[in-house]
């Protein structure tokens, strides 16, 4: 917003020395003041805002936590079918035709019990019955079926937990480099407002020196066209913003385009907590997870103890149905004793991915490790250059002061103030990039002492 009270102010002393009516003067101003009110760039947002947005916004998360919300779901169901009884209707009818020749007669039976001559199913081995009936059946001992079952999803939903702090951690990373980008670009936008009024200072100084006849109209031309180069330069910072920013907004899941302007933001390295990082916590969980997924599959190898009761109607003649209704009861008993080595497969399989797991924390553990020293390394690098930078500021900022001094006194031409003004906005642009770059060091080093 500095950008635009400046030339608000430029324009202001511009339109005074027009010789326009003072009404039209009164309207352009207000046109301008009505601009400046209408720009959505005046909108204050931190970093916290982005950091909120992009957690509240993130498909990922919120299928985590959709995850954490199935695992109690599943939970009740799995208490419900190990724990609690069932009741199930079941009905079976058959008819077992024949064509009998008893007796001398051919007949057609239809639900035939017994026959002497007769052609058709052997009546021995299969007749036609009537079976129809509720049966309540419960479990004795699924209770350490559902203890191993709970314990599975616990462990799961200890994953989801650790899985929703690393990728809320990823999302901290990726919001805070593109925001620091964001700022990179305001700042360019400020150091160009800054060049501006030195550039419109001069101008000022020497078209008055100029129309005494002290100045040449070759150096105001020469100053007129480093005016435009640092247009083009405010320019292009402006639309690194936008195309920055848009970044942002997609990262964060922001889908209205207010080009909100980002508060100033001082990254200090951070101290690692003394607690279990959620790095290696997830290569923990993830052994925890392999080891309860290997109990669940031997639960067929348990033995599983029933008991049922059941009532109806259970007739071999159709005619009977009445006569024929009654009930049983009983205890069903079952036990894996042999599978052909599946269960010594499972158990070998598990090893296996338990070495696999061990090896990818072994590699991570390196990687940190590596990650950490390289970005010390570099941080270490770029205190050094951000100090000879500073040095050379210095030294510019005294120069001009004296080059300003002899350029109004003519001992001097405009070309070497020149030279040396770019010299000076290059060391600055370098400069404000190297801070940059060491704060996005200093949040990848944040990142990686977790």
């Amino acid at each position: 917003m500095q950008y635009f009270y400046k030339k608000a102010k430029y324009l202001c002393t511009k339109i005074r020395k027009t010789s326009l009516h003072p009404m039209s003067r009164i309207l352009i101003l207000l046109s301008f003041v009505i601009a400046l009110v209408c720009l959505p760039l005046d909108a204050q947002t931190g970093l916290e805002f982005y950091l909120q947005q992009a957690v509240e916004n993130s498909p990922f998360l919120l299928e985590l936590h959709h995850r954490q919300e199935k695992n109690t779901v599943e939970a009740e169901r799995l208490k419900s079918l190990y724990t609690r009884s069932t009741i199930g209707l079941t009905g079976e009818s058959v008819m077992v035709p024949i064509i009998t020749q008893d007796n001398g007669k051919t007949s057609f039976k239809l639900d035939a019990q017994n026959a002497d001559k007769y052609w058709g199913y052997d009546l021995a081995q299969s007749s036609s019955y009537l079976h129809a009936g509720i049966t309540w059946n419960q479990p004795l001992t699924g209770g350490a079926f559902l203890k191993t079952e709970q314990a599975r999803l616990k462990i799961e939903n200890q994953q989801s937990a650790n899985d929703i702090r690393l990728h809320a951690h990823d999302l901290e990373k990726s919001v805070t480099d593109e925001y620091l980008l964001c700022l990179l670009d305001k700042t360019q936008m400020q150091f160009a407002d800054t060049i501006y009024n030195l550039l419109s200072h001069q101008y000022d100084v020497l078209y008055r020196l100029a129309t005494k006849g002290l100045a040449k109209n070759s150096d105001l031309a020469l100053l007129k066209i480093e005016q435009k180069n640092n247009e083009s330069l405010q320019q292009s910072a402006l639309e690194s913003f936008r195309n920055h920013l848009a970044d942002l907004y997609i990262i964060c899941g922001i889908r209205d385009t207010i080009l909100r302007n980002p508060t100033d933001l001082h990254l200090s390295l951070k101290i690692k907590s003394q607690e279990e990082s959620p790095f290696t916590e997830k290569y923990r969980l993830d052994s925890l997870h392999t080891l309860s997924l290997l109990k669940s599959s031997l639960l067929p190898y348990r033995p599983k103890i029933n008991v049922f009761i059941d009532g109806g109607v259970y007739a071999g003649n159709y005619n009977q149905l009445y006569r024929r209704m009654g009930m049983s009861a009983g205890i069903t008993f079952s036990w894996l004793l042999y599978d052909g080595k599946q269960k010594t497969m499972m158990e070998r399989e598990t090893a296996l991915d338990l070495s696999s797991i061990s090896n990818y924390r072994q590699r991570f553990l390196l990687q940190k490790e590596q990650e950490k020293q390289k970005y010390l390394t570099e941080l270490r690098n770029q205190e050094k250059q951000q100090k000879i930078l500073k040095e050379q500021l210095h030294a510019y900022d005294a120069l001009l002061d004296n080059y300003c001094r002899e350029l109004q006194q003519g001992n001097i031409s405009m070309v070497d103030y020149i030279t040396i003004l770019r010299n000076k906005i290059q060391v600055t642009k370098d400069s404000m990039l190297l801070e940059t770059n060491t704060q996005l060091v200093i949040n990848a080093l944040n990142y990686w002492n977790w």
